[in-house]
C-alpha cells in the first residue's frame, strides 16, 4: 500500500516528451520567478511569451498573460508550497494541466475548444498546502 502511494506521488505528470517540451521552452527564453515570504506580480504587455517557471513558498506569484503574444505552444511549471500562484491567460487559448496536489489544489476556469489553430499552454503544477488558479 505504501509503495502504491509513493508511486502515485512520484509519477511523472507528463509523458517524457511533454516534460522535455517545458524544459526546452525555458531554454529558448522562458523566465523563472520565485516568491519566498513575498509576492510578485508579473505582466507581459505585448511581449512574446516563451514559457515560465513560477515558485511560491509562503508567498504568491501572479502571472498576467492576457496581453502576451503566444505564437506557439508553451509550458509553465508551477510549484506552490504554503503559497499561491495565479495565472491569467488570454481568451482563445487551450490549457492542459498536470497536477500533483498534496493538501492543496489546482483550479481552472478556462474553457477548452479543440481547434488546430489554437495554441495550448501546458501547465505542470505541484501544490503542497498551497494552490494554483488558472483563469
Amino acid at each position: 500500500l505504501i509503495c502504491i502511494g509513493l508511486g502515485i506521488l512520484f509519477k511523472k505528470p507528463y509523458p517524457r516528451k511533454k516534460e522535455e517540451f517545458i524544459k526546452e521552452n525555458l531554454r529558448q527564453g522562458g523566465k523563472e520567478y520565485a516568491a519566498v515570504f513575498a509576492s510578485q506580480k508579473i505582466c507581459y504587455p505585448s511581449e512574446r511569451f516563451y514559457g515560465a517557471s513560477a515558485e511560491a513558498v509562503f508567498g504568491s506569484v501572479s502571472l498576467d498573460l492576457r496581453s502576451a503574444q503566444i505564437a506557439e505552444d508553451v509550458g509553465i511549471s508551477c510549484s506552490a508550497i504554503f503559497g499561491g500562484i495565479d495565472i491569467m491567460l488570454p481568451p482563445g487559448i487551450n490549457v492542459e494541466i498536470s497536477r500533483i496536489p498534496l493538501f492543496g489544489g489546482v483550479s481552472s476556469s478556462v474553457k477548452n475548444v479543440r481547434e488546430e489553430s489554437r495554441m495550448t499552454v501546458y501547465i505542470n503544477a505541484t501544490c503542497m498546502f498551497g494552490g494554483v488558479e488558472v483563469r
